[in-house]
This record gives structure tokens, C-alpha cells and sequence, in this order.
């Protein structure tokens, strides 16, 4: 992803919150605009031509001036990759803090990465994914734009769609930082989990017999102790289809032991 990468520690938040319980909600947004565009590597100059202004418009805008053109606001959001409602919040709510957005804006990032790796491990193309978000989703996933942008719904309606467990969501929004690798991790392991679970189940209809083999229950009893930790979801799931795969069998058994004893 082209976004640029912020980390987040007690620190700096406790640097931002004193900055800003100094200043305005207006102000506050203002200087989260001025950090984003020195992030991007833009002077004030560049900002106003790529959104065509003047140079003062975006000094105004920067500086928590209330009286620029809502159209030239959300352009200049667009331009810097920015979520309109994180702009909103700290504009509006004298209580929210830029530490405070940043982390938002990480951990946004990671669920972003997660839906990504998620939608390649089960083979879904970028347009169903975009269609099922109502967004261009795909093109923050692959780099095309800011996973910043990006709104908590559309990510909600994508792993919805993905049937990604929210227990997987769990360790990204606690991370303070490395949300995006954190992302890529658990999408692997759910990958991978999913993996085995469909050779185990392939294996169990290609053989003979109704009843689900031993080596079926024993893969999937192994899968879900290598992945258990990661996947509490699935491993409460896969454990009822275990229990039920053993009572299957302790009943042939017993009536194959009946069968046996009645012979004379």
C-alpha cells in the first residue's frame, strides 16, 4: 500500500492529547491536514495546484479557518488520502485526539491487509469484492489508493462476505503497531487452516465407505491444534463436526462388535 506508515505508542499519544486540549476542533483538524500532507511530501504550493487553489486557501485551511468551501475540503481529503470522517470527528468533537485517529487509521490498515490476503486465499475476484463493499476496494487492497479512506462499513460488508471469523479481528485492533503484517498473518493462518479443512473433507468423500475415515478426523484434529490459537472461531466449529464424526463411528463400531458376537 502507498499510504504512508504511522505507528502508534502511549508517547506520542500523550503529545498529541496535551497539544490538543490547547486548541479548537477546527484547529486540531487543520493540523491532522498539515501532518497528512507532510507525510505525502507536498508543500502548501504543490497541495493548492493539485487541487486548484491558492496557496492561502490551503494556509487557511491548515490553519482551522471554518470558511473554506466544503467541495475544496473534500478534495483536499481525496488528495491526501484521508477518511472524511476522521477529518469529521476531530472537527466536531472536542474530545476526539489525532493520537487517537492515527490509531484508528492503523488498525483500519491491518483489516484492510487482512481482507486482502483473505479474498486471495479464497480465490475472490477484485470486482465481487468490490461489488460486495459498494466501494473500489480492491484498488486500496492492491495499492491503487489509501487504505485510509477506506470505511469501516465497506470492510465490514467485505468480511462478512469473506466469512472471516471477528475473532481474527481481535489481536489487530489491540496491536499498537504492525497491523498490516499482523493482518497478513492471520489471513495466512486462516488460509491455511481452510486448506487442510477442505483436503481432509475431500479425502472423506473419495473413499468407499459413508463413514468419514480416521485419517479425516485425525487431520482435522491436527489442523485445529496447529491453528487453534488464531482461529477460535472455526475451532469451536470444527470440534462439533469431530464430535459428531466420533459418534458416527463409536456406533458402527458397536454394532459391527454386536454383529460379530451374535455370529455363531
Amino acid at each position: 500500500m502507498n499510504s504512508p506508515t504511522h505507528t502508534f505508542s502511549p508517547v506520542a499519544a500523550g503529545s498529541y492529547e496535551k497539544d490538543d486540549q490547547a486548541i479548537t476542533p477546527m484547529q486540531k483538524a487543520g493540523n491532522y491536514l498539515k501532518e497528512m500532507r507532510r507525510a505525502k511530501k507536498l508543500t502548501q504550493s504543490k497541495l493548492a495546484e493539485a487541487v486548484d487553489v491558492g496557496r492561502g486557501t490551503i494556509e487557511r485551511l491548515e490553519s482551522g479557518d471554518v470558511h473554506v468551501g466544503v467541495g475544496t475540503v473534500l478534495h483536499v481529503l481525496t488528495i491526501l488520502g484521508v477518511s472524511p470522517w476522521h477529518y469529521y470527528e476531530l472537527a466536531t468533537q472536542p474530545t476526539r485526539t489525532i493520537g487517537e485517529i492515527h490509531q484508528q487509521r492503523a488498525v483500519i490498515r491491518g483489516i484492510t491487509a487482512y481482507v486482502r490476503m483473505l479474498a486471495e486465499r479464497k480465490q475472490v475476484p477484485a470486482s465481487v469484492l468490490d461489488e460486495v463493499a459498494r466501494v473500489p476496494l480492491s484498488a486500496s487492497t492492491n495499492g491503487g489508493c489509501s487504505s485510509d479512506a477506506v470505511s469501516p462499513y465497506a470492510l465490514l460488508l467485505a468480511l462478512m462476505y469473506l466469512d472471516a471469523p471477528l475473532a481474527d479481528l481481535a489481536p489487530i485492533v489491540r496491536a499498537a503497531d504492525g497491523h498490516e503484517a499482523l493482518g497478513r498473518q492471520l489471513a495466512e493462518a486462516r488460509g491455511a487452516f481452510a486448506l487442510e479443512m477442505q483436503h481432509a473433507q475431500h479425502h472423506g468423500q473419495t473413499e468407499q465407505h459413508t463413514v468419514p475415515s480416521l485419517d479425516v478426523v485425525v487431520a482435522r484434529i491436527a489442523a485445529i491444534i496447529r491453528h487453534s490459537s488464531d482461529l477460535p472461531t472455526l475451532l469451536k466449529h470444527e470440534l462439533s463436526r469431530v464430535e459428531a464424526d466420533l459418534r458416527r463411528y463409536r456406533a458402527l463400531l458397536a454394532r459391527a462388535v454386536g454383529d460379530i458376537t451374535a455370529e455363531p
